[in-house]
């Protein structure tokens, strides 16, 4: 076996370049790989301040809506009381906290979600 692979490499005479074409290949590519780094930390640190204004903007979110809570639950007891049947009326007046609940969640993470996407948007135009 190993006189195979030796018959097999004894004719190959690799032609080596020439090191200032080396070199400058390698120069260049260093240049490619630095500026790659760069970019990404640029891209870090916007997609960091990008999370940390979304996790505001959603706090504040929750915490405004929360204060609205009982005016959620009032409308949701009002839409209930105003739907026919009395066992399916009774069943979702005991669930309007968990829709308002449910209502406050899911806005606050909307709202994150596009002060996101905003925010890197914006970093991303004024970078450039």
């Amino acid at each position: 076996m190993d006189k195979d692979i030796e018959r097999l490499f004894d004719g190959y005479r690799p032609q080596l370049s020439d090191s200032s074409v080396f070199m400058e290949r390698l120069g260049r590519n260093l240049d490619m790989i630095e500026e790659i780094r760069r970019q990404n930390a640029s891209e870090r640190v916007r997609g960091r301040a990008a999370l940390a204004i979304a996790a505001v903007a959603g706090f504040i979110a929750g915490v405004l809506f929360s204060f609205m809570l009982p005016y959620i639950g009032a409308v949701a007891n009002m839409i209930c009381s105003n739907l026919p049947g009395d066992a399916a009326v009774m069943a979702l007046e005991n669930y309007a906290p968990v829709f308002g609940w449910l209502l406050v969640g899911a806005t606050s993470v909307i709202i994150s979600l596009n002060a996101y996407d905003l925010t890197l948007m914006l970093m991303k135009s004024r970078c450039k």
